[in-house]
């Protein structure tokens, strides 16, 4: 007879969402976001919590009642940056490493959506929306613009999946601003959106996602380029109408920008992204690094109890690996290719899903990882994936409490001419009785984009 109790719809208010993991600069401790349920507000709450590496109970670091996510440290390790709307609006602040009172450093119009500190620790860089350069929606000739509610479509692409309402075609741009406040500027213009910005090593420059060819809004390309953080003509690292590259990283010696993707930028996440390396100087074409490998550099699983967090590369400390995100038959591994060559190694495996992951300044990681029968904890490893250990138990108490019924995995051979393999999993019913007749739900997920993974469902 079992003790533990069916799950109920109420329980998802009891499952917390871990996300985010990040290494403090001297090693010691590792923030990362928790995400809850309110059930009052109806709405998602998130808080930053640091755990020590050492072993022991986490902390919550940040308490407003808000949407606190994106925890990213000085390099000095002094301070925490993060964005929170707890202003109305998605904005950077920043908390000392020791605790206490949180302090507001943007105040834009629009919501930052995404920033990188800059090496030294006396910059942030970050995105934000720009206004166009001319309206894209006019209303009705002889009305005043919120008195009408018909739209005056100027771009082929006017909606988006995650979008409420019609796109309102303001740009993304990348701006910076000192760390220690004051009034942000501008490093990149037009009518080009651009994301995920990050710095050179010498902090001058920044790599940046932009799609800049005469052609984007009828292809979708995703180009790489960088700019002096000053502003100014920037110049293409790794572009093209056939481009699909994101997650741009510079070496630690400011030779290279590694970054993920194709070039088939028409089939986006239908072709399997590599890790590619490119000159700084933009002057030499980028290889591609993982082309032996034949899986997906990246997290293309789907979940719905899991806060997903970008899984671009990331360089060693010593600069000869980069670490990157590769899925596989319904797991999400960490695995490392060396830059002078060869092939791509596993670091973490398992039936599971990473979610994440950041190195310290001695190469070990942290990251979390979610399978079917845990919602997602921290732990760390050794570089080369050794000496792995859970920090976090953010679910004991639910999971204790409930039974769950562990997905048996299995393959078939399809019907038609060429037999190819088939991919899935049943669960069933707790307490499942052999001989006994039970309903069948069958729920399908097709690729090339995503897949169900082996992650809480």
């Amino acid at each position: 007879m079992r003790s533990q109790r069916l799950l109920t719809p109420s329980d998802i208010y009891a499952i917390k969402l871990v996300s985010d993991a990040r290494f403090s600069p001297g090693g010691d401790d590792v923030a990362y976001v928790q995400t809850i349920l309110d059930r009052d507000k109806n709405d998602y709450q998130s808080s930053i919590a640091l755990v020590p590496v050492s072993g022991g109970e986490s902390r919550r670091f940040t308490a407003a009642g808000a949407k606190d996510t994106t925890p990213r440290w000085a390099p000095s390790g002094d301070r925490l940056a993060f964005l929170s709307n707890r202003s109305g609006s998605k904005q950077i602040w920043t908390i000392p490493h020791d605790g206490g009172e949180a302090t507001q450093l943007t105040d834009l119009p629009e919501e930052v959506t995404g920033f990188v500190w800059s090496p030294d620790g006396s910059t942030i860089a970050f995105v934000s929306k720009a206004e166009s350069p001319q309206p894209e929606q006019d209303p009705p000739a002889g009305e005043e613009p919120d008195a009408s509610d018909v739209v005056h479509i100027k771009k082929i692409r006017f909606r988006a999946d995650g979008t409420p309402g019609f796109l309102d075609h303001k740009p993304t741009h990348i701006w910076c601003i000192s760390s220690n406040g004051g009034s942000p500027w501008q490093v990149t213009s037009g009518e080009y959106s651009d994301s995920q910005p990050a710095f050179s090593p010498d902090g001058r420059e920044l790599a940046f996602v932009s799609n800049r060819t005469g052609d984007r809004d009828f292809n979708c390309a995703s180009e790489i380029w960088a700019v002096s953080i000053q502003g100014g003509q920037p110049r293409c690292i790794a572009g093209g109408d056939d481009a699909y590259f994101w997650h741009p990283a510079w070496s630690p010696d400011g030779a290279s920008i590694a970054f993920s993707g194709h070039r088939q930028a028409a089939t986006q996440h239908a072709t399997n992204y590599g890790v590619w390396l490119a000159p700084a100087s933009g002057d030499r074409a980028p290889r591609n690094l993982t082309a032996a490998l034949d899986r997906p550099a990246g997290d293309f699983a789907i979940g719905d109890t899991a806060v997903e967090t970008d899984g671009g590369p990331v360089w060693s400390p010593d600069g000869a690996m980069i670490y990157f995100p590769v899925s596989d038959a319904g797991n999400v591994h960490l695995y490392r290719v060396a830059v002078a060559g060869g092939d791509a190694e596993r670091v973490v495996g398992g039936n599971r899903r990473v979610l994440g992951f950041s190195l310290s300044g001695n190469g070990s990681v942290a990251f979390v990882v979610s399978d079917p029968l845990n919602p997602g904890d921290v732990a760390v490893c050794a570089p080369d994936g050794s000496d792995e250990r859970r920090l976090t138990a953010a679910n004991a108490e639910l999971l204790d409490a409930v039974a769950l019924s562990a997905p048996e995995e299995f393959r078939i051979l399809s019907r038609d001419g060429d037999q190819r393999e088939i991919h899935g999993w049943i669960v069933k019913p707790v307490d499942f009785q052999e001989g006994r007749r039970y309903p069948m739900v069958l729920e399908i997920h097709g690729g090339p984009h995503a897949f169900y993974a082996n992650a809480y469902f």
